[in-house]
């Protein structure tokens, strides 16, 4: 008969020192009147906080956001004069040049003029996912009582997109996209994600990941002369308020960057960028040789300064040539809008 008792000196497995742990704190040899009732409290207090650690209800969420949003206010984050600058196309800017949309062609002599004042990167916080209505074979289709050979010549001219595409191609653009489909974007974009060049450090991230099954994109022309492609997500807490930001994330079966990451990317060479991870989550990305740590679901709690006029350059001044000299050289530009309305507008 086989004894499967451990013999003498034998180690306990980990479910057996377990065992043998609790069984001390609730049956101690020898107890004191009330030391069996205050260590059975300690104990359930102790697996209830487990629990709320674990489960995470909605009032323990709102109490970590009201702390941190105490913090930002008490301390938040000095000014620093980072590389990064956002051409703003605020409310002078469209007094100047009209509303919004502006023509693909407008929108690429900005793209041009940054490149030549020496911006490493351009980031568009804005999606250009339809045809410009400006462009002139629209025109062209747009007014059938023109005579039939001035549309002709118009259709026969060069696109505004591709006038755009072009001055993509000669700048190091990163194209934004989003996963937030509005009615007048529904359905499924059938054209492929296309793939990043990535590496995992340590186990599978796949469980841990934000995942979308589809994104508003740009027009398959920009897409293909973008140099990145980076993705913006609306991703609110329980409150509505913006605390976290996605550094990473899979769309359907692609890993991809958020916006900030893939310019960043897009800035140090456009290598792979790495995932790291540990039996708890994602703990960080690598772009660029840097390791930026996050929370176990690749997202990160900016530590925001005060708003400052420094980082802004207004659009309108870099068509004109009126910016301040220097003031986006070397820097990573993100273009977005001010003017109101037009926050993360779909062009």
């Amino acid at each position: 008969m086989t004894n499967n008792a451990p013999e003498k000196g034998s180690v306990l497995g980990p479910s057996a020192r377990l065992f043998t742990l609790l069984a001390s704190l609730l049956y101690p040899r020898k107890s004191a009147p009330g030391v069996f009732l205050s260590r059975l409290f300690g104990i359930a207090l102790l697996v209830g906080l487990l629990a709320l650690r674990i489960f995470d209800p909605v009032f323990v969420q709102t109490v970590r956001n009201q702390s941190f949003d105490l913090y930002q206010r008490i301390h938040p984050r000095e000014f620093s004069k980072f590389p990064v600058a956002i051409a703003d196309i605020d409310e002078s800017s469209l007094k100047k040049y009209g509303q919004w949309p502006w023509p693909r062609t407008r929108v690429a002599e900005l793209v041009t003029k940054l490149t030549q004042a020496g911006a490493v990167v351009i980031g568009f916080d804005i999606i250009f996912a339809e045809a410009d209505r400006l462009s002139p074979e629209r025109i062209a289709e747009d007014n059938p009582q023109l005579p039939a050979s001035i549309r002709a010549e118009l259709a026969a001219l060069p696109s505004n997109e591709e006038a755009f595409a072009r001055a993509i191609a000669a700048s190091r653009v990163v194209v934004g996209e989003t996963s937030v489909r509005s009615q007048r974007q529904a359905g499924t974009d059938p054209r492929p994600i296309p793939q990043v060049p990535s590496a995992i450090l340590g186990l599978d991230p796949e469980p841990f990941l934000p995942h979308f099954p589809d994104i508003v994109r740009n027009l398959d022309l920009l897409e293909k002369n973008a140099a990145g492609h980076g993705v913006f997500t609306v991703d609110p807490d329980n409150d509505g308020i913006f605390r976290r930001v996605p550094l990473v994330m899979k769309i359907r079966d692609q890993l991809r960057l958020g916006l900030s990451a893939e310019m960043l990317r897009v800035a140090t060479g456009g290598q792979a960028f790495a995932i790291r991870t540990n039996a708890a989550g994602i703990s960080g990305i690598v772009v660029g040789g840097v390791l930026v740590p996050t929370d176990s679901n690749g997202k990160v709690w900016p530590r925001f300064s005060q708003s400052s006029p420094q980082r802004y350059v207004s659009a309108g001044s870099i068509l004109d040539g009126t910016a301040t000299p220097g003031a986006v050289k070397g820097h990573l530009v993100l273009v977005g809008t001010s003017a109101v309305g037009l926050e993360d507008y779909r062009a």
